[in-house]
C-alpha cells in the first residue's frame, strides 16, 4: 500500500465518522442518551431494592439480603456509598413488606429499558411501533434479562473468595493456585459478559429483521469502547476527586448521571453503526444479486436459438 491509498482509505475514514458523527446529532443522540439517563436514576433503585427484597423472600434469610446490600452497589463505577445507603435505609425500615410492592418495583424498573428500547428504534429511523401489550414484555424480558445477569456477576464475583475457604480446608497445597484461576476468570466475566448484552440489545430492540451479522461487529465495538470509558472515568475521578466537589452532597448522584450518559452515548452510538452496516451489507447483497442476474442474462443471450421446423 502505497502513500496515496493510505491517504485515501484515511480520507474516507473520517468522512464516514463525520457523516456519522453528523446523522447522530441530526437524530439527537445526545437528547435520547439523557432521557435515558433520567429514566436509569428512576430506575436503579427500584430495581436493586425489588431484587434484594425478593431474594431475601426466595432463601427465606437476612443473610442473604445482606449479602446483596453490599455486594450490588459494587457493580458500579460510581456511587456505591448512595446505593448502599439507600438500599440500608429501605431495609432498616421495612418499606418493602409485601409482593405487590415488589411487583411494583420491577414495573418501575422498566422505565430505563423502555427508553432504550424507542431510543434504539429512533437512531434506526423506524416509527411504527410493535403492540402496546409485546413492548410491555420486551421491556419486562429485558428487566429480567438484566437482573439475572446482574446476580450471575456477583456470583461469579464472589464465589473465588468463598473457594478459597473451601480449598483451604480441603486441599491446602493446590488451594492459591486454584483461587487465583478463579479469580481471574470473575475478572473476566463482566467482560464476557457485555459483548452478549449489547448484541442482544442491538438484534432484538429494533422493530426490524436484524441479523446476526448485521449486529455483532457493532456489539463488540460498542462493548469494548464501554469498558475501557468504564475504567477512564473511574481512574479520572480517582486522579482529580475534587472534580465534584462543588456540588457537595448530590455529587455522587451527578457522577452516577455522568457514567450513565456516557454508557448511553456509546449504546446509540452502536445502535447507529449497526443501522449503518445493516445498509452496508444489505446494499452489497443487492450488488450481487443485479451481478448474478445480469451474468445470468447475459448467459441466456449467447445461446444459439433454435428453431424447430414445423415439419
Amino acid at each position: 500500500m502505497n502513500l496515496v491509498t493510505a491517504f485515501v482509505y484515511f480520507a474516507s475514514f473520517i468522512k464516514f465518522c463525520a457523516g456519522a458523527f453528523n446523522e447522530f446529532l441530526g437524530k439527537n443522540g445526545p437528547y435520547m442518551a439523557a432521557a435515558i439517563s433520567f429514566y436509569s436514576l428512576f430506575s436503579l433503585f427500584p430495581l436493586f431494592i425489588a431484587v434484594v427484597t425478593f431474594m431475601g423472600w426466595a432463601f427465606g434469610s437476612e443473610r442473604v439480603s445482606d449479602w446483596l446490600i453490599a455486594e450490588l452497589p459494587k457493580q458500579l463505577p460510581v456511587g456505591e456509598k448512595l446505593v448502599t445507603d439507600t438500599l440500608r435505609r429501605v431495609a432498616e425500615l421495612k418499606i418493602v413488606t409485601s409482593s405487590i410492592a415488589v411487583a411494583a418495583l420491577f414495573w418501575a424498573s422498566t422505565g430505563v429499558f423502555g427508553a432504550i428500547r424507542k431510543s434504539i428504534n429512533q437512531i434506526w429511523g423506524i416509527r411504527r411501533t410493535r403492540p402496546f401489550f409485546q413492548e410491555r414484555f420486551m421491556d419486562f424480558s429485558l428487566m429480567v434479562g438484566a437482573s439475572s445477569l446482574l446476580l450471575f456477576t456477583l456470583f461469579m464475583t464472589t464465589f473465588p473468595n468463598a473457594a478459597q475457604r473451601l480449598l483451604n480446608a480441603l486441599l491446602a497445597d493446590r488451594a492459591p493456585f486454584v483461587a487465583d484461576f478463579l479469580a481471574r476468570l470473575a475478572v473476566a466475566v463482566p467482560w464476557l459478559a457485555v459483548f452478549p448484552t449489547f448484541l442482544i440489545l442491538y438484534k432484538w430492540l429494533p422493530n426490524t429483521r436484524v441479523r446476526f451479522r448485521d449486529a455483532w461487529l457493532s456489539a463488540i465495538g460498542a462493548g469494548l469502547i464501554f469498558e475501557i470509558a468504564t475504567v477512564a472515568f473511574v481512574e479520572f475521578l480517582r486522579t482529580f476527586p475534587r472534580t465534584l466537589d462543588l456540588y457537595g452532597a448530590v455529587s455522587a448522584v451527578l457522577a452516577l448521571l455522568a457514567w450513565v450518559y456516557v454508557s448511553a452515548i456509546i449504546l446509540l452510538a452502536g445502535a447507529l453503526g449497526t443501522a449503518r452496516y445493516t445498509a452496508f451489507l444489505n446494499r452489497l447483497d443487492q450488488e450481487r444479486r443485479v451481478a448474478e442476474l445480469s451474468k445470468n442474462l447475459d448467459r441466456i443471450r449467447s445461446r444459439p436459438l433454435s428453431l424447430a421446423n414445423p415439419e
